[in-house]
């Protein structure tokens, strides 16, 4: 029997800044995904934005006055030691340009729906609008709601 290996996920910013800010709204999804990252039954697989993304939304919580300085580092410090993985768009270009001229589609959004199929696993996100603009173009997003962790039975394929 060979040792299981971590099942590839894609999350958006939506749904890692809920682990790290305190005024953000987190379902048990959430807290799901987070206790299989940090088991490593999970890994994350992201599209290079997601870097971005994360630090405009802390840059942006710190300005706000949703969090310290020194927090919005420490929530740095944590999102660089989740091991996640980030993958060259060149090959999956097409497929976001593809996406991203569906209406209410950002190429931003589009990039991580566009990583979820080239790589065959699922999206998650906390943003409702989005998911209801890609229903029917993609089976690879899911609302966080819907995540229900990773079976400690499961085997490798």
């Amino acid at each position: 029997m060979r040792a299981n290996r971590p099942v590839l996920v894609i999350a958006d910013a939506s749904v890692l800044a809920q682990w790290f800010l305190p005024d953000e709204e987190t379902c048990p999804g959430t807290e799901r995904l987070m206790t299989d990252v940090g088991s490593r039954h999970v890994t994350l697989l992201e599209p290079p934005l997601l870097v971005h993304e994360l630090t405009n939304t802390l840059s942006v919580a710190v300005k706000r006055r949703r969090i310290p300085d020194e927090d919005a580092l420490l929530a740095w410090q944590a999102f660089s030691g989740l091991g996640m993985l980030f993958s060259n768009p060149g090959g999956y270009g097409p497929s976001i340009l593809r996406l991203s001229l569906l209406p209410g589609v950002t190429a931003y959004d589009a990039s991580y729906v566009a990583l979820a199929e080239d790589h065959h696993c699922i999206f998650y996100t906390a943003d409702k609008r989005l998911a209801a603009a890609l229903r029917g173009h993609s089976d690879r997003v899911r609302m966080i709601s819907e995540y229900r962790g990773i079976p400690e039975n499961r085997q490798s394929p």
